[in-house]
């Protein structure tokens, strides 16, 4: 069965994928669950009704995350930067809408309020 993640980047236009599409898909997969993180983590740690989430719980539990290892401004940088990584990695996809929607995931993603 073909891999749901390079089916939607559209890297596998056969039930075969290359080891260059196959490498692009893992590289964004690693760099998109790191922005994502580090963006749930820099959302919980501040007070927001709009986030739909009880603002600090993360400190309150103790719990490690990107904010309370690196703080909230080298954390905001880790983000941008990763945001960065993604869409270069994006690049290595084949071109097309399927590619254009994960480049809106990603910027979603990081600009995201909730």
């Amino acid at each position: 069965m073909p891999d749901p993640g390079r089916r939607c980047a559209g890297c596998q236009q056969h039930s075969r994928a290359t080891s260059k599409s196959t490498e692009a898909a893992e590289d964004f997969g690693y760099v998109y669950g790191l922005l994502f993180q580090i963006t749930d983590d820099l959302l919980d740690s501040q007070p927001n009704s709009e986030t739909g989430k009880t603002g600090g719980k993360d400190e309150r539990d103790h719990k490690a995350t990107f904010v309370t290892l690196l703080g909230r401004e080298k954390a905001e940088k880790k983000a941008d930067e990763l945001l960065k990584g993604a869409l270069a990695t994006l690049n290595r996809f084949p071109e097309g809408e399927s590619r254009q929607r994960l480049y809106e995931l990603c910027e979603q993603t990081r600009y995201r309020k909730k």
